[in-house]
């Protein structure tokens, strides 16, 4: 009896483990980059990547850093441009999920890259460290290497520290080719394709909000529920199936055991 029920859980344990797992490597999103940019520079010390120009409204779901090679923590971050904010950050590691030849790291919270607002990603570097693209060598055919829908690259930009706006630029800028020092990568969801879900009762009629109360109808909308992205719903298929094993393990126990 006690030997079937150390198998029942060792089972039970086995199978949450591999809803974890399977969990935990689903893709955080889109990719903005179809391929990783590599190249043999790695001179700096200091935040390195591109500026970029939104094509359309997304939600940015992760971001990251070629991981060829990588043997260092690298943070990257996403700035606004026109007020030098920074709007996300994430620090990717060599132990971090790969995706697509990226190392990554969820945002963990719902970030909207604005159409027709300029942004620029940055990898912090460090001199002796792990290589990457530099700007002269990314610039050709580079077009073609990320999704154009999306986002277009205008220039490479640098700083000298992380947590500081990166406000050099080099390629990209009096008129040169566009083009990115190490390629940072970001991953995300168009808000086009966001569907929200509103529960009715059958036959209920929803009231229309008076014109004039436009204070109640932001509210209002506010307050509507997202559907998870696959990301978002991983704790809940462990939940799910941990409970549902339990119960089962539960039943054939005491059935056994009479």
């Amino acid at each position: 009896m006690d030997l079937l029920r150390k198998y029942i859980f060792i089972l039970l344990a086995l199978v949450v483990s591999a809803v974890y797992f399977v969990s935990a490597q689903a893709a955080p999103g889109a990719s903005f980059f179809n391929e990783a940019l590599m190249g043999g520079r790695n001179d700096y010390d200091g935040t390195v990547g591109h500026e970029f120009i939104m094509n359309a409204d997304v939600y940015v779901t992760a971001l990251g850093r070629p991981e060829a090679g990588m043997g260092h923590s690298h943070r990257i971050e996403v700035w606004d441009s026109s007020r030098e904010l920074i709007v996300c950050s994430v620090v990717v590691t060599p132990e971090s999920p790969s995706d697509g030849g990226f190392k990554y790291e969820l945002i963990g919270e719902d970030i909207i890259l604005q159409r027709d607002r300029f942004y620029r990603i940055v990898s912090y570097e460090y001199s002796g460290g792990d290589y990457w693209i530099d700007s002269g060598e990314a610039a050709d055919g580079l077009a073609s290497k990320y999704d154009n829908e999306i986002a277009f690259i205008t220039g490479d930009c640098y700083g000298m520290e992380y947590g500081v706006y990166p406000i050099y630029q080099w390629q990209g800028a009096w008129g040169s080719p566009a083009s990115t020092f190490v390629a940072p990568n970001f991953w995300f969801e168009k808000v086009s394709d966001r569907v929200v879900e509103i529960e009715e009762e059958p036959g209920e009629e929803l009231d229309e909000p008076d014109d004039g109360d436009e204070e109640e109808q932001e509210i209002i909308a506010e307050e509507v529920p997202v559907i998870l992205t696959d990301a978002g719903r991983a704790p809940f298929y462990i939940l799910s199936a941990l409970a549902a094993f339990a119960v089962v393990a539960a039943i054939l126990t005491k059935r056994i055991g009479g």
